[in-house]
């Protein structure tokens, strides 16, 4: 989105002060974000981020909104920021540059993960929060479930949960869902079996294990019959190779 040649230098809120929209209300946005930050009130960042008109903002120059993109990713509001990319990129496939990577796939929780995900593999859980949560904590869907991991507390019950505001603790939350989906895995001997389950439920996946007997896993999720369930399994596979690369192969990007 932006070629950077010198990516350090946004490791700092300071360069966005130079950035201007060529608005003054989007500027003092932009300035208002990065005070909020300096301040730690990044809810008050996350509350904003969902004012924003995303149909003018797109208008505004490259630099400014990364700017805007950068402080809503420092603040926790990663939704907005991967849609208003995804939609970019989409448009624009050609424009995509190295500095796009952290804001689509950032790496906020990775230590708590390693440290609660005694059984599971750590970057295929960190790749399942993108897709469950968007890394929202405080994350609640319609059928109840919550946190990062999107757990429902009959089932987070018996990996260790209490109370289902324990549900909204980032840690309680990795450490129940990472064992839930290890189960998974253990259970189905499948990643993408298990993720078909860990959306869909395990008696579901069974059911579709039984229309559908084929040992090739790549035919049975093209069978899956619900596409969010489909699309979900593709979703969090990609998210997984693109977190290898950032997580564990640095070299690959360039760093050391």
């Amino acid at each position: 989105l932006l070629t950077d040649a010198n990516p350090e230098s946004r490791k700092s809120p300071n360069w966005m002060l130079s950035v201007s929209s060529g608005s003054e209300d989007w500027d003092r946005l932009l300035a208002s974000f990065v005070e909020l930050h300096e301040k730690n009130q990044q809810a008050t960042v996350q509350y904003l981020a969902t004012k924003i008109n995303y149909e003018k903002f797109r208008a505004l120059p490259l630099e400014f909104q990364t700017a805007v993109l950068t402080m809503m990713s420092f603040s926790g509001a990663d939704l907005p920021v991967f849609q208003t990319l995804h939609k970019y990129l989409s448009e624009h496939p050609d424009k995509i540059a190295p500095s796009v990577a952290g804001l689509l796939f950032p790496t906020r929780y990775w230590e708590k993960i390693v440290q609660n995900s005694p059984h599971a593999d750590p970057v295929l859980v960190k790749a399942l929060i993108r897709q469950e949560s968007a890394f929202n904590p405080l994350a609640r869907s319609r059928a109840k479930a919550s946190g990062l991991m999107q757990l429902i507390f009959p089932t987070a019950k018996f990996f260790g949960i209490k109370k289902p505001i324990q549900l909204l603790d980032p840690q309680a939350n990795i450490s129940a869902g990472s064992e839930f989906l290890a189960q998974l895995v253990n259970q189905f001997g499948s990643v993408e079996l298990a993720l078909a389950a860990y959306n869909a439920g395990p008696n579901i996946v069974k059911q579709w294990q039984k229309r559908y007997p084929t040992t090739n896993i790549d035919v049975f999720v093209e069978m899956i019959p619900y596409s969010e369930t489909r699309e979900y399994v593709r979703l969090v596979k990609r998210n997984y190779k693109v977190y290898q690369n950032i997580l564990i192969k640095p070299q690959v990007l360039g760093q050391n």
